[in-house]
């Protein structure tokens, strides 16, 4: 088997390994996925027509803040099993930072290879900041189970970055990227 090949299945096989080790944790300790709770009950919200404010959830009393269009965009998560929806948060919170980590390389002028990709995205998968309040600051390893924002902001950045001519974006670049969150 030629070596590229072998880092290839390596990279992918370390990958999915930290992913399931991930999920083995998430499920044994009961993680919580705050955000992820929020986002849906917005969603349920918007599919039931009731009142997208009046309510919190989760045993931290979290309101709902985001505005209706943002809401209408978590209708789908209303409609998901829960452990089906945590992972599919999780593998999209893995697939935004490896986007970021792509995104990165090529402005810097270089090119990531898949099994570096997939090597780093696993390694780097603890890494993803979140900060809330006092009571809701995480562990390190509950980190990629918050919101996908701080991978979101900056690889919307990267792609702007990367598709304008020069290497100073422009604000109106950096206003619409931001505008998501």
């Amino acid at each position: 088997m030629p070596p590229q090949t072998v880092r290839k299945r390596t990279a992918a096989l370390l990958l999915a390994l930290s992913l399931a080790a991930f999920a083995a944790l998430c499920v044994l300790q009961h993680a919580p996925m705050a955000d992820l709770l929020v986002y849906r009950a917005e969603g349920a919200a918007v599919a039931h027509g009731t009142d997208l404010y009046g309510f919190t959830v989760t045993r931290w009393r979290l309101p709902a803040t985001y505005p209706p269009f943002a809401a209408i965009l978590f209708v789908p998560a209303a409609w998901l099993p829960l452990p089906a929806l945590k992972a599919a948060f999780l593998a999209g919170n893995a697939l935004l930072l490896a986007a970021l980590i792509a995104l990165s390389a090529r402005l810097a002028g270089r090119t990531v290879s898949r099994p570096l990709l997939g090597t780093a995205t696993a390694l780097f998968l603890r890494l993803v900041p979140h900060e809330g309040a006092r009571d809701l600051r995480l562990p390190w390893w509950q980190q990629p189970l918050a919101s996908p924002y701080p991978l979101l902001g900056p690889a919307l950045v990267a792609a702007a970055a990367l598709r304008a001519a020069q290497p100073v974006l422009s604000s109106a670049r950096i206003s619409s990227a931001s505008t998501i969150r």
